[in-house]
C-alpha cells in the first residue's frame, strides 16, 4: 500500500473541524447565541440540530453540516437522539465549542443496519424546508458506520453537496463514485491503517475508484491515512 501513488500518509496539523470552520468562515458572522434541540422529519426520523452564534437575531443563510455517527449511536429518534453527541461535530457542540454553520446530526434508527441515501435526503430537503441554509454550501460527514453513510449519500446525491469527509466509512460499494467525482466535490477520507473494526481498505477501494474516473477528479480526493491508529480515526479527523 505505501507504493500506491494514489494513497498519501501524512500528519494532519488542520483537523477536519477547522476545514469547515474556514469553508464556513468566508461568508458567516459569529455572535450570540448556539441552540441545540430535538426535531424530527414528516416521517419521523429524529434528529440533533445545532444552530450557530447570532442565527436567531439576522437573516443570513447558513452552511450546513451533516453528521452521519456511528453504529452504537443509534436509538429511536427522541428519547435516546443524546446519543449522537458522543463523538464528532456534535460532541465539541455539546461541549460549548462554537461553529459558524449549522449542524444536524439525524440519528439511524436501531431496526437499520446501514444508512439509506433516502435516510439522510429526507432529513436534508427537511432542514431546507425550514432553517435558512446556504444550499451551495451542504457538507457531509460522518465516522465509521456514518462514514460509510456520507459515501452512499454522495453517490446518489452528489449535485447535492459541496464537499465529503467520510471518517474510517464501513462502505465497500464503489461502483458509483464516479458520481461524485462528476459533481467535482471535492473529497477528504480518513483512516486508520490498523482498523480491526472497518478494514481500511474500504476506503482505499473508493478512493481509487474515484481516481479511476475519466474525466479524472478535480480536485482530486485527499485521502489521509492515520499510521497505527485503530477504529478511532475519527480521534484525529475531528481534531481542532
Amino acid at each position: 500500500m505505501d507504493n500506491n501513488p494514489s494513497i498519501h500518509r501524512r500528519k494532519v496539523t488542520v483537523g477536519l473541524l477547522t476545514t469547515f470552520l474556514i469553508l464556513a468562515f468566508a461568508h458567516t458572522n459569529l455572535f450570540a447565541q448556539q441552540v441545540a434541540k430535538v426535531t424530527s422529519t414528516t416521517n419521523s426520523i429524529g434528529y440533533w440540530e445545532y444552530l450557530p452564534p447570532g442565527y436567531n437575531s439576522n437573516t443570513d443563510k447558513y452552511p450546513i453540516v451533516f453528521f452521519m455517527h456511528g453504529i452504537g449511536e443509534r436509538g429511536d429518534g427522541t428519547t435516546q437522539i443524546g446519543k449522537v453527541t458522543a463523538n464528532g461535530p456534535p460532541k465539541f457542540a455539546k461541549n460549548g465549542y462554537q461553529f459558524p454553520f449549522i449542524l444536524i446530526s439525524p440519528q439511524l434508527k436501531s431496526s437499520y443496519g446501514t444508512w439509506p441515501a433516502w435516510y439522510i435526503d429526507e432529513v436534508v430537503e427537511y432542514c431546507k424546508t425550514y432553517l435558512r441554509i446556504d444550499e451551495s454550501r451542504i457538507y457531509i460527514t460522518g465516522l465509521s458506520l456514518g462514514g460509510g453513510g456520507a459515501w452512499v449519500y454522495a453517490q446518489a446525491y452528489a449535485s447535492k453537496i459541496a464537499a465529503l469527509a467520510p471518517v474510517c466509512g464501513g462502505y465497500n460499494s464503489p461502483s458509483q463514485a464516479c458520481n461524485i467525482v462528476n459533481s467535482q466535490v471535492p473529497t477528504w477520507a480518513f483512516h486508520g491503517d490498523a482498523d480491526p473494526t472497518v478494514n481500511i481498505n474500504k476506503t482505499t477501494n473508493m478512493i481509487n475508484a474515484m481516481l479511476a474516473c475519466n474525466p479524472a477528479p478535480n480536485p482530486a480526493p485527499i485521502y489521509t491515512i492515520y499510521p497505527g491508529v485503530k477504529h478511532n480515526a475519527w480521534d484525529y479527523a475531528y481534531r481542532t
